[in-house]
Formats: C-alpha cells, structure tokens, sequence
C-alpha cells in the first residue's frame, strides 16, 4: 500500500491523485487507510493546503478532533486571502436574511465571523470551525467533480451537508433513466433527483399528485421551491458536542464612565456543577481580531439566590465582544455579550436601562457593597439576571443621560417612562413616539422633570405592574432637555408573570 501512495504521489498528477485516494478510502468507509495515505502525502509535501485539510477531516472522522483542529490551522495559514474566504465563507451557513452582508467580506470580518462561532474561548480550538472545515472537505470529495469545473459545495445535496452535517441516513436508488438520492436529518429530509444518471444531482421536483411525505405548505405546490428555501433558512447548524454545557444566565447593562463604558453583568449559576473553587473567566475581544488571552477572572459565587456574582468589566467604546466562560473537568458555561461601536458626537444620549429588585440609598460612609448589587452614584443597585418581574412586583429600575447641556443655567430634563404591550419587535418607533405623546395609552406611564446638574446624571425609578397582565412588554424611557428640545430613548423587553 505505502509503494502505491509514494507512486501515485510523486507524478505531477499527484493532486489529482491524493485526491482520488482520499475519495475512494472515505466512501469505502477505510479512514484509517485514508489517514495513511494523506499522513504520507503531507510528510513529503508539509506546504500544500490539500494535504492538510485532507488530514484533518480524516482526523476528524476518526473522532480526533483535536489534531483535526491543528491540520485545519495549518490549512488555513496556507491559504491564500482569496482561499480562505472560498473554504470559510459564512454564507454558506447563515440565514437569506443576512446572507447578503457576508458577499463581500475582508480577512478580519471572516475571523471575526468565526470567533464569534466557537462556543468556548477556553479551548485553543474553534470547535465550531473544525466542524464546517470537515464538512467542507468531506462535501468536495464525495460531490465535487474539479475537472469539471465545479466543487462539492457548490452542488445543492453539497450546500445541505455543509450547513446539516451528515445525515442521519442516506438512501440511493434508481430507475432507468435517474438516481434519487434522499438525505435523512430525522426531523426533516432532502430528496435529489440525478437526471440521466449525470452526477449532478438538484432538488427533486416531482408533480404534486406523486409527492410522498410531508405535505408543503398552502402556497408552495413545488417540492424543490419549498426544499431549497427551508434549508437556507435554518442556519448553523452544528453536531459540537454541547452535552456538558450548562446555563449561564446573564443580564448585562452597558453604562459610560467618562471616556470608557463599564459593563455590568449580573450571572446566576445552577447548583451542582460549579463550586468556590472554579473561576469565571472574561475575555474582551476587540471585532476583527483573534480571541484574546482573558482580562481577568473571579470566583464563582455559588448560592441559593440570583445573582450569585455581579461582574463589572471597563472597556472602550469600540466594537468589542466580551465573553464570559467557566470551565472545569467536567462541565461548562459561557455566554456572550456584544458591544457595538460608540461614536460620541455631543449627542444627548441614554445608557440601557438597569433591571433591578431593588434600589436603596448607599451608606456614604461605608465602602462595603452589600451582597447582589454594585454602587453607582450614592446608590446600591440590586440588578436582576431575568428580565422579568411577578405580577404586582415593584418594577425598579435605573438609567443615565449623557451629553447633558447648560449646567449652569438651571437646565432641566423631561423623564417619561412608558410600559407598551409586545416585545421590541412589535412596539416600534412610531408606537412609542405616541405613546409618550399621548401616555393615556401606554400600559403604564409616568412622567416629571429633573434639574440637571452635571452633563452625566443617573435617576432611578419604581414602576407598579399590578394593572399588567402576564405577557411580554417594552419598556422605554425617553429624556427631553427642555432649552434644546433634544430627545433620547432607551428600551428594554420585560416580562410579567402571574403572581404566585
């Protein structure tokens, strides 16, 4: 065997050959031949990017998705610009809704794309890489004909694996004059039609009396309409291994320091997989670069009530993702929190608004915070780590105005607050802007005048809810300078629960 591969590969047909040696152990099922064989290619030939992607996905195959990790780098590192955006562009994955930002993209916006993708930033590998580099590669060489012009992926059973994975089963047969071939996911199948047995297989199409299976919807009396259309709108997709990943719930609130923003991140743990001995580890990630090293890290706080700790991370007004990540042998937890750039033009402007349990006066005197809540502007702020507040709870809440005018000259600021029936998506700016205007229709309303006295101020607030019922809610606060007429809003989804 290894006489054969040293033969076959040392030609100048030995692409072509490596490739064909590749497809041929994989559809007979021999990794462990098909590792063999690209391990020799790749020891004769240490800088070609095939030999490396071919490795890894036979690596990963087998299970080893660590060393298929490596391969996949080093593939990657080998690629020309032009290379990497063909083998890792994220259109291939994302939904038709945000297909269209992803047509033109530079090296930092696919890194940043792929960054965001791995599930743990503890882990040197992106898992999630790994995977759509082994799809990629196991697609081209099970449905790409090169020499014909085009590649696996580009073929639509290829454009399904890339974005599914392997299918649960596949079924192939055929007639006389086709092939039919059916990738099965379980919840849902893909049916292809070979015309004239040609290697080129697209969505099957059959008449609408012959269609076997689940019915497609009023409206779509073709198959393949309906089959290309679902599967690109069912993103990312992936089979990383999530088993021993547990909640992190995370209520974060964005707040200006000057020339700096602090996050605040109240984070709640389940009992039993965390203890005092594990650390939450943050990372801040400016958009475009690779996963930094952490910033810092805290104890895990583990109690009965949430939330058990309360991080606060300073940063700068650029575009950044910070992640939040707790590792141990056996279990994991992350969540991810974005930061859009922040442009300061002199505008008025309001920061996210704080959702708390309770708010009290701080003991000037004292330095010590009490446990659950962080001190802001003489205040202690107990922030929640739900968005959601018991029918008949007080609803308290805190918010800041920045970019504030004529402090001197007895400047006041119209404060509205307003309670609209929906979620974000639903309550949009024209509703909210009449409903500030005329506050009579608004759930819940309230509305007074503060004096400014710094061009910063925070104000808290106590909302009633006994009049809401349970559902889903926007709340808004809008901040009016009075000499200006400049105006600045702020919203948040909230939900309202029976009371128990």
């Amino acid at each position: 065997m290894r006489y054969f591969i040293r033969a076959s590969v040392s030609g100048h047909l030995r692409a072509e050959a490596i490739r064909n040696l590749s497809e041929s152990t994989l559809r007979a099922g021999r990794l462990q031949d098909g590792l063999m064989v690209v391990a020799e290619y790749v020891g004769r030939f240490p800088n070609a990017s095939e030999g490396h992607r071919l490795l890894g996905m036979f690596q990963y195959e087998l299970g080893n998705k660590d060393r298929a990790s490596i391969e996949f780098e080093k593939a990657i590192a080998l690629m020309t610009e032009e290379e990497a955006l063909i083998w890792q562009n994220p259109s291939r994955v994302v939904s038709r809704d945000v297909e269209s930002d992803y047509k033109r993209i530079g090296a930092s916006q696919l890194a940043d794309f792929w960054s965001r993708q791995d599930p743990r930033w503890t882990t040197p590998d992106n898992e999630r890489l790994t995977e759509h580099m082994s799809r990629m590669t196991k697609v081209d060489l099970l449905w790409g004909r090169p020499e014909e012009g085009y590649r696996g992926w580009e073929t639509e059973p290829g454009q399904v694996i890339v974005r599914y994975g392997s299918p649960k089963s596949y079924i192939q047969f055929q007639d006389e004059g086709s092939r039919y071939h059916v990738l099965h996911y379980g919840d849902r199948y893909w049916y292809f039609h070979d015309i004239a047995k040609t290697g080129k297989p697209i969505f099957y199409s059959p008449p609408a009396d012959q269609l076997n299976g689940p019915r497609p919807p009023i409206g779509f009396n073709d198959f393949v309409l309906q089959a290309r259309e679902v599967f690109r709108d069912d993103p990312l997709r992936t089979e990383v291994d999530m088993s021993n990943r547990l909640p992190l719930q995370v209520l974060s609130s964005v707040l200006r320091n000057g020339d700096s923003r602090v996050v605040i991140a109240p984070v709640c743990f389940l009992r039993g997989g965390f203890t005092s001995q594990d650390r939450i580890l943050i990372f801040d990630r400016e958009e475009g670069a690779s996963v930094p090293p952490p910033a810092f890290s805290t104890p895990v706080k583990v109690s009965d009530e949430c939330p058990n700790t309360i991080i606060t991370h300073e940063t700068d007004f650029r575009e950044r993702e910070i992640s939040l990540e707790v590792t141990n042998e056996v279990f994991w937890a992350a969540a991810r929190i974005d930061l859009p750039h922040f442009a300061d033009e002199g505008q008025l402007l309001v920061s996210d608004i704080v959702l708390a349990s309770d708010i009290l006066d701080a003991n000037p005197a004292s330095k010590a915070v009490p446990q659950g809540a962080f001190r802001r502007n003489d205040l202690y702020i107990f922030p929640k780590v739900w968005s959601s507040y018991a029918q008949g709870e007080h609803l308290h809440l805190y918010v800041e105005a920045y970019g504030l005018q004529d402090v001197m000259t007895g400047e006041s600021l119209a404060v509205q607050a307003v309670v609209a029936e929906g979620g974000l998506n639903e309550v949009g700016t024209s509703l909210l802007g009449r409903l500030f205007g005329r506050r009579e229709n608004a759930a819940v309303s309230v509305q007074f005048m503060d004096e400014v006295v710094s061009d910063s101020q925070g104000r808290s607030l106590i909302l009633e809810t006994q009049d809401l019922a349970p559902g889903t809610y926007t709340l808004a606060i809008r901040m009016t300078e009075s000499s200006t007429g400049r105006q600045a809003v702020s919203r948040r989804e909230i939900v309202i629960e029976s009371a128990r």
